[in-house]
């Protein structure tokens, strides 16, 4: 229901008014220590491009975290996209 929503919202939205590039980026650290040291961090971003009826969609992201100085999470997750209106 959501997504239809969004979906109405998203095409009722002007041609013109769309921006041509749009880039977005995440980072984000946690780290704890006590018995057991734990760090994670996170980095992300997405670019959005639209040009000429076409839309081009980049979008990259990595997980890592370490305990006591060992690798115990590792998760890479790419996409490129390209849709044509």
């Amino acid at each position: 229901m959501i997504a239809l929503l969004l979906g109405s919202l998203i095409a009722a939205t002007p041609a013109d008014t769309v921006k041509p590039v749009k880039f977005t980026a995440d980072a984000g650290l946690v780290s704890t220590s006590g018995n057991t040291d734990i760090t994670t961090y996170n980095l992300a971003e997405h670019l959005l491009v639209n040009a000429d009826g076409w839309r081009f969609d980049q979008f990259f992201s990595v997980i890592h975290g370490e305990t006591d100085g060992e690798a115990t999470t590792a998760l890479w997750f790419g996409s490129l996209r390209a849709a044509r209106d």
